[in-house]
């Protein structure tokens, strides 16, 4: 599937696969790729960067969620690394900056479907059936599941990660103290996810704290159970490195935008990363969140939050009432972060 505006290399690019053996099925945008796709998935994604808004990012992260393991190739204007790098992060398996030749296409297309193929008959699953978080809870739910209420904390760091712990419903943060009493939260989790992977498996100690936000429903799976289950079962394994590998990356971007970037571009990145969170879980609308848990997400005072909320608000980038956010205008926040 070729996923892009039609404009520049793209016009040849349909008759150069045609003529190298491939079906292609080209659309204009990511919504019209969503809706071919519900008809039969593709062998491979092939989209322009300079994809239509919501843009290449968010394509590939909706088409990450939905489709798995579907190799993608994104391809244009991609003029630093910086670009790449969030192209890579965000689910591409190659990346061509322009300009490029139709040879360098055709060998990556190539590779992808090479590499798709292997891993396919490694985990013995098609992409259809590519393990997600239903899978997750699927796998792990028949165990006893304990009701959590909203502030209850299921760690603290420093303590002994003998436990995994799956998010049936509901959600919960994890998150740091510093010297001074500030709360920074480093990930909120959502039904399906794991919390407390990596200390797991490294028979560490937890890294950060755990305190839920939402009242839902935890399972406690113990270190050598999950082990085993990992052990057992590969196409568990290979999401859930995905996933661990994605999550560091998304970590690093939030590092560098906590670092660098001013309270204005921090408040609309974590406004957009909350709306993907929820977006992840099949919810639309309004984002729920307090503000204090906000400026932990962004790393801020609590009156500078809320000041910058007002001006979003006066700015209709934003509408906000009892703690619910609904984002109205995500492309001018996404230009505040460009």
């Amino acid at each position: 599937m070729l996923v892009g505006n039609g404009e520049g290399l793209q016009k040849n690019i349909p008759d150069l696969l045609r003529l190298s053996g491939y079906e292609v099925a080209a659309v204009a945008d990511g919504e019209e790729a969503f809706r071919l796709i519900e008809g039969g998935v593709p062998d491979l994604v092939i989209c322009d960067a300079a994809l239509p808004a919501p843009g290449v990012i968010v394509f590939l992260g909706e088409l990450r969620r939905k489709l798995g393991l579907l190799p993608a190739v994104v391809f244009g204007d991609l003029p630093g690394k910086e670009d790449v790098r969030k192209v890579m992060t965000a689910g591409a398996d190659d990346c061509l900056p322009a300009p490029f030749e139709t040879i360098d296409l055709l060998r990556s297309v190539e590779a992808c479907l090479t590499r798709r193929e292997r891993l396919c008959h490694r985990v013995g699953k098609s992409v259809e059936g590519a393990f997600d978080r239903q899978d997750l809870i699927q796998e792990f739910g028949d165990r006893d599941i304990v009701p959590f209420r909203r502030k209850q904390l299921i760690y603290v760091e420093g303590q002994r990660a003998l436990c995994v712990w799956l998010v049936v419903t509901g959600r919960v943060k994890t998150y740091r103290i510093n010297e001074e009493g500030k709360e920074l939260i480093t990930t909120i989790y959502g039904p399906g996810q794991l919390i407390g992977c990596p200390e797991v498996m490294e028979s560490a100690c937890y890294r950060d704290n755990a305190r839920v936000l939402e009242d839902g429903d935890i399972v406690a799976i113990p270190r050598q159970e999950f082990l085993e289950a990992l052990r057992g079962n590969s196409q568990m394994t290979l999401w859930l490195l995905r996933t661990i590998a994605h999550r560091s990356a998304q970590r690093d971007e939030e590092l560098v935008n906590l670092s660098y970037n001013s309270l204005r571009k921090r408040v609309a990145n974590g406004l957009l990363g909350l709306a993907a969170i929820y977006r992840e879980e099949g919810e639309e609308g309004a984002i729920v969140i307090s503000r204090e848990n906000l400026a932990g997400i962004v790393g801020a005072a609590l009156e500078s939050l809320t000041r910058t909320l007002g001006d979003f608000r006066k700015e209709r980038l934003v509408s906000v009432k009892d703690g619910r956010i609904v984002l109205l205008d995500e492309k001018r926040l996404r230009d505040l972060i460009n």
